[in-house]
């Protein structure tokens, strides 16, 4: 299955997603991609020390959502903003936010931007129970 991450400006939440995600399975694709992106930006600071601190496999440079990532498999954003973006782009894709996906409950995941390594913590330790449940449903099916 080719699973695509999305934020904003894939710096922070969708790159460490997709660290996170590579790190406990092989048995899926993952990149991530930001609605607002400049391509070949590096993965903000916090998000490199946490992917580094975790021994996470590196983060991708930034890249633009284009038309080939919404004919991915499944397409997973950060905020109901990006998954209705994406929609009213491509009405066909397949995509859902993380939490709509894995718990049915529309939240969003906060964004760390301009905070401390703390924040940034927060949201990997809730990226990562979301994407755990995210593989347990997806290799259950």
């Amino acid at each position: 299955m080719e699973i695509v991450f999305v934020c904003t400006g894939n710096t922070c939440r969708s790159p460490l997603a997709e660290s996170i995600a590579k790190s406990l399975t092989d048995n899926h694709v993952f990149t991530s991609r930001g609605v607002f992106a400049m391509d070949g930006m590096p993965a903000s600071h916090h998000t490199q020390q946490i992917i580094a601190d975790y021994q996470l496999p590196s983060a991708t440079m930034s890249a633009a959502f284009q038309p080939v990532d919404s004919e991915k498999d499944l397409i997973l954003t950060m905020t109901a903003g990006h998954r209705d973006t994406i929609r009213a782009m491509y009405p066909s894709s397949n995509v859902f936010t993380l939490i709509e996906y894995v718990s049915g409950i529309s939240r969003d995941i906060q964004d760390p931007y301009g905070g401390d390594y703390d924040i940034y913590h927060s949201t990997f330790m809730e990226l990562k129970e979301n994407i755990t449940k995210l593989l347990t449903k997806i290799d259950e099916n």
